[in-house]
């Protein structure tokens, strides 16, 4: 009998089979192998090969030294390339792909939604800072205004000549016109509303006042119902403008036309819009389907031979494409908005008939913005605050209305816009015989 000899280097110690090499061989076919220690015989089943590889891998596990992590857990070649760059430049790299990923959420349509959203709030905040002080100003100087008029006009009775009716009339008669001239400057040049500071009344430029403002301006409505008075406010107007309204219009541009498809899909699944579309109420496509044609050919040598041609017919009748959304659907969706606009109005302000509350709504769906007639700012409005903060949500979400309606009519208006130009002879007509041949060729 042949013994053979396994060295464990992490114990110095050799342990012995008392295997023939045809014992072992005949193991390794059983898929048994036997390994004695001492004096103690254990029985595992792995076979000879496994021994091996398990004798290989405590050899590299003990004996490898400074590479056993190596061994153990493997880096790859990227946790390499990180270990061997400093950290300076990793906290760089890491910079660089949160900013592109914040880069992509920023204009993503949820991302410029908050971003118009934020700098809307961002704007009454300023706004209000610059433009409330002065407001309070204002009315604290036309209350002195008052006052002082009053004072005059009650000195005017201790004059002596003053029952005689020309002077008493004239003297009256420069006092209100002094007065008149002084609350017109107070109300172009300081922006005194009509209400002085010792009535209950809101603030314009309060939060809400000038979140409506913020919104008005980078929508390009502008009613004017209020407009900065200050200096610091007009120059923050401009540069809000500036950078408000191409961000404003790009938002609405890409919600418009995220609406817009999902719209398109909702109306093509109503029932009668998806049979109409499918010519013919609910008529399956016809499948294609293949045919053999038999053929005899006669040969130069005067043999037939029977050729089988495949011959597949494809029918013209093929899926439709989706159906547009008619004008009259689109004119219907604003039409609604608006009415529900001029009732909750018509609700809100007592002193607004039918006709005024659906003359604001036009006005503001249509970016006209006269500023006449705005809710809560009437001298009987009451609770101005919660109006102009729902005005505001009115006016965008109808711009945002407009914007997908005008998404769907794009198609249907260029479609018109070259048949019009071909009947004028402005655009060349499509040849269609070309493309019938070019689609039968392919």
């Amino acid at each position: 009998m042949s013994t053979d000899c396994f060295t464990d280097i992490s114990n110095d110690a050799c342990v012995t089979t008392d295997m023939s090499i045809q014992d072992l061989k005949d193991s390794e076919k059983l898929g048994m192998s036997i390994a004695e220690s001492s004096e103690t015989c254990i029985i595992s089943d792995i076979s000879a090969h496994d021994i091996n590889r398990r004798n290989s891998s405590s050899y590299n596990t003990v004996g490898a030294g400074n590479d056993t992590n190596d061994v153990i857990n493997p880096m790859t070649e990227k946790e390499k390339d990180k270990k061997d760059i400093p950290k300076s430049a990793q906290i760089k790299r890491k910079g660089k792909v949160l900013l592109k990923k914040f880069l992509i959420f920023l204009f993503s349509h949820v991302g410029l939604t908050c971003l118009v959203i934020g700098y809307s709030i961002f704007g009454a905040i300023i706004f209000q800072s610059l433009e409330q002080g002065n407001e309070k100003q204002s009315r604290i100087i036309t209350t002195n205004l008052r006052k002082e008029t009053l004072n005059d006009l009650w000195n005017t009775t201790y004059l002596p000549d003053i029952f005689e009716k020309p002077n008493w009339t004239g003297r009256v008669e420069n006092t209100l016109r002094l007065f008149e001239k002084q609350i017109y400057i107070a109300t172009t040049q300081l922006g005194w509303d009509g209400i002085s500071d010792e009535a209950v009344g809101e603030l314009h430029w309060s939060f809400t006042g000038s979140l409506l403002y913020s919104v008005t301006v980078i929508t390009t409505i502008g009613y004017g119902h209020i407009t900065p008075k200050t200096a610091w406010g007009r120059i923050v107007t401009m540069i809000y403008a500036f950078f408000g309204i191409p961000l404003t219009l790009l938002c609405l541009a890409n919600i418009g036309s995220l609406l817009g498809k999902g719209f398109q899909i909702f109306y093509n699944r109503i029932p009668v819009v998806r049979n109409k579309r499918d010519f013919g109420i609910g008529n399956a496509l016809p499948l294609p389907h293949t045919t053999i044609q038999h053929k005899k050919v006669k040969g130069e040598d005067g043999t037939i031979t029977e050729e089988k041609n495949l011959i597949v017919y494809i029918p013209s009748r093929t899926l439709p494409p989706p159906q547009h959304v008619p004008i009259i659907v689109c004119s219907l969706l604003v039409i609604t908005y608006t009415l529900i606009g001029t009732l909750l109005f018509h609700l809100w302000e007592t002193s607004w008939d039918i006709l005024t509350s659906a003359y604001f709504c036009f006005i503001t769906l249509s970016t006209i913005g006269f500023g006449d007639v705005v809710p809560g700012h009437s001298l009987d409005s009451w609770q101005s605050q919660p109006k102009q903060f729902i005005c505001a949500m009115y006016l965008l979400f109808g711009l945002t209305l407009l914007a997908m309606c005008f998404d769907l009519l794009q198609e249907q208006v260029r479609t018109f816009a070259r048949w019009f130009g071909e009947c004028l002879g402005i655009v060349e007509v499509e040849d269609d015989e070309e493309d019938e041949e070019d689609t039968e060729h392919y």
